[in-house]
Parts: structure tokens; sequence; C-alpha cells
């Protein structure tokens, strides 16, 4: 008998300090009140969960995922591998004796890495989802052995139109659904107009090489030599830090460059509200939080055609070939010399967020629920 809030066990990332994008969307999950939620998530070390002012049950456990090189080969690769799948049956073995005698509604993983907790969930008879967020698409869609492991799980969410057919293909048994991600309006749009911003481009991110930042950095130069009153500021933090102020150091670009670290949302907000460009150099994406909020910062938006990021812009920003830094750089270029289009692209994208809120993800994922569970489906209001 199911009770009034749909009881949920959510496995993945919580939001922290220095990563306050990661885990964003279970964040909103976890705090709304249909659900009565358990979350198991990760025990962090050198760092801290972002505070949640919704009650909901939370356990933590050490989950030391090693990060993976961009090269996947060799003898370090596999070694990583190994050391990965110990971390993942460890996660789960932890669970399995604190909460295994414990029944849930539903079983809502938010990463492939945790296929074990959709077998559990097959074999106590509850219905499993899992949701691609962004890069574990493409460690899914090249994986035989991922496809493999996942291939009981019921229901698939995905942030990326593009990706849809593809899982399909994929596990032609699960049903597989559209959730796009959403974007805090009040946080994220202008509060005084006239919007005022200066001449500042950002881009935001884990320092790791997913994102691009390197390449970006390589051809930010000749940005520079041409408008060298125009900054960059990239926010995050990650393992290839080193590797980006060498760059910077090497480019001379000392003075047109930023690497602050990570931010809080609220200083992130305050960041896009003041930036006048926002540039998303990602390898591969689903579709990025952070580009719904430099939309709605009215924040003219370029971005590598990667997951669902042209999908999302739809016309109100610019679209370049992936891994085309020279491309990018000279669209850069072409924006700052035409400033009526970078304004009036950077106000067509504040209106275009308005279509992506979090009101409507969890609308969407209660109704999803209700009907896998045979529920009545609540009226709109």
């Amino acid at each position: 008998m199911i009770s009034e809030k749909i009881k949920i066990l959510r496995v993945g990332s919580h939001p922290s300090e220095k990563k306050p994008g990661m885990g964003l969307a279970l964040y909103k999950l976890n705090e709304c009140e249909k659900f009565d939620t358990l979350l198991y998530s990760y025990r962090l070390v050198d760092d801290s969960h972002v505070h949640s002012d919704v009650h909901f049950r939370s356990v933590f456990f050490d989950f030391c995922n090693p990060e993976m090189p961009k090269i996947r080969k060799g003898v370090r690769f596999y070694s990583l591998q190994v050391k990965r799948v110990w971390v993942i049956l460890n996660f789960f073995y932890n669970f399995w004796k604190t909460s295994r005698h414990e029944s849930f509604d539903i079983v809502h993983v938010h990463s492939p890495l945790h296929f074990l907790f959709i077998h559990w969930a097959n074999l106590k008879g509850m219905p499993s989802f899992l949701t691609f967020h962004g890069t574990d698409f493409v460690r899914v869609r090249d994986s035989k052995m991922y496809q493999i492991l996942l291939r009981g799980v019921k229901n698939i969410h995905c942030v990326s139109q593009g990706h849809v057919d593809i899982l399909k293909s994929l596990f032609p048994k699960s049903s597989v659904t559209y959730v796009s991600n959403g974007v805090d309006f009040e946080k994220f749009s202008p509060k005084i107009f006239p919007h005022s911003p200066k001449n500042i481009i950002i881009g935001v991110g884990t320092l790791r090489w997913h994102k691009g930042f390197d390449g970006l950095l390589e051809t930010f130069s000749k940005v520079v030599d041409n408008h060298p009153s125009w900054t960059l500021k990239i926010f995050g933090e990650g393992p290839d830090r080193a590797k980006l102020e060498t760059i910077v150091a090497q480019h001379n670009l000392q003075k047109n460059v930023e690497l602050p670290g990570a931010i809080s949302q609220e200083e992130l907000a305050n960041e896009l509200l003041l930036a006048k460009i926002f540039v998303l150099s990602s390898v591969t994406e689903g579709l990025p939080k952070v580009l719904l909020e430099a939309m709605s910062a009215q924040c003219c938006c370029i971005c590598f055609d990667v997951g669902d990021c042209a999908r999302t812009l739809l016309g109100s920003g610019l679209i370049v070939e992936p891994s085309n830094y020279e491309l990018l750089s000279q669209s850069i270029i072409n924006l700052i010399e035409q400033p009526e289009v970078l304004t009036s692209l950077g106000s067509q994208a504040s209106e275009r967020a308005q279509l992506f809120s979090w009101e409507a993800y969890l609308d969407l994922h209660n109704r999803i629920y209700r009907h896998t569970l045979g529920l009545d489906i609540p009226n709109r209001e």
C-alpha cells in the first residue's frame, strides 16, 4: 500500500561547497514535498555538502571514485578501472548492510555506476529508474559492459532529447523519457534595469579534460590580441588546474584570465549577471544546467554543438562545431565586434530560458512515478 507521499530511494551526488552544480537536480528532487526521500550519497573529503532547508533522510558513505584519464587504455587506465569496481562494490555493500530490508515505492539512481541498486530493486519487485545527466551517456553508449550491466533497468530518463533514440536502441525493453533540467529564475534573472554587464566572458565546470578549457585558453589569446579589455573567468576546481595555469602563463594571459575556483550558486548568479558572454567548450554534455543559468542571466551564449545545447538555445545563441576552438575564438571576436547582436541574443536567451523551470521538472517526475505505480495523476493547477 503506497502512502500519500511516494517513498523513494535516490542514489547519486549531492551538491557541495566546491561543486554546487553537481547533483543539483537531485537536490531539487530531494526537497520536493511530494516525495518521501532517502538519499544515499557520497561522504566528502576537504569539502562540505550544501545545506537544505527541507528535511529528508540522507546517508553518506565513502565513494572515492577515481578520475579516469582522457586516453582510456594502458596499465594506468585498467588499474583505475579495478579500483572503481572496488569502490562501486563497497558503496553498495554499505547500503546493503544498513537498508536492505527497507522497502521503497521507487528506486532511482542518477549514475550508471550504481547498477547494483537497479538489480536489487528488480529482485525486490520495486520499479527502477536511471537518469543520464551528461557524460554518463557517452560512457554507456561506448561500453558493451555497461550496456549489459544496465540491461535490467525499467525506466530511463535523459536530459538531452538527442539521446532518446540512441538509448531506446540500446535498451529496447526500457521506457525512455526526455526530462530536461531547470533553472532558478529568481536567482539568475537580472534584477536591475537597464542591465549593464561588463566585458567579461565566463566558463563554468570542473577543471578536467571533458570541459575543454585547455583548448579554450589556447585560443583565447587571439581574442585578447584583438580586444585586450576583455577578461575570461573560468569558475570551478579540478585536477587540471596546474595544466590550465601553465597555459595561461605560456600565453601571457595573466591579466586577462582568472581561475577563481569553485563558487556558490549565489556567487555564480552575481558573476553571470555581470558578464556579457557565456562560453561552453565541453567535449560532451547532456543539458548543462549552467547553460540555462547563463541564458536566464541574459548572457549571450556560445556553445559547442554537444548534447542538447543547440535545442536548448534554439537560435538564441551561437552553436559551433565541437572541438573547433579556432572557430570558437573567431565567433567570440565577431560577437564582441557586433554589440547589438550580442545584446539581442542575450535578451532572446533570457526569454527562452523561461521555458525551463524546476517546477516543471519536479511535476514531470511526480507524474511519471505515479503512472509507473498505477496511481491517479493529479490535475495541474
